[in-house]
């Protein structure tokens, strides 16, 4: 298994333990000076590929469900190597950011999940438009 370097994926911080099946969208932490919020999953698309010289790399990655997420800065500040990462809020609406990766990909996002990722005011506008979508091709409930 080759490893990539840091910045491979365009990554801007990197962190462990905060998968995307435990961070939720809206959801906002607190690393050293900096509050950030999550807004979306991060989607893989062709230039990674490009960039890897590796066309045939973005299904194995979007189907890993670790596709990585956006942050929105709320606060600037100073962080290093080794600051903790506390959570310090999230709204009523819980979504996970793996359940918004998800939301890609057919199958996936029952009608109760995609209504909520619309009433979540973090998601990035892209996460907002398959939202509307998707729901709008589900099947109704019965």
């Amino acid at each position: 298994m080759n490893l990539l370097p840091p910045g491979t994926f365009g990554e801007n911080l990197t962190v462990s333990d905060l998968l995307e099946t435990d961070v939720y969208s809206g959801e906002v932490h607190r690393i050293g000076e900096i509050i950030v919020q999550v807004t979306s999953a991060r989607i893989p698309r062709f230039k990674l590929g490009l960039k890897l010289s590796r066309p045939d790399i973005l299904k194995p990655f979007f189907q890993s469900g670790r596709s990585g997420y956006y942050l929105c800065a709320l606060q600037t500040g100073t962080i290093a190597r080794g600051c903790a990462i506390e959570i310090i809020g999230c709204g009523p609406r819980k979504i996970t950011v793996r359940q918004l990766l998800g939301m890609h990909r057919p199958g996936e996002g029952d009608r109760e999940s995609l209504r909520t990722a619309i009433e979540i005011e973090a998601p990035a506008p892209i996460e907002m438009g398959v939202s509307h979508r998707t729901l709008k091709h589900q099947p109704a409930e019965n």
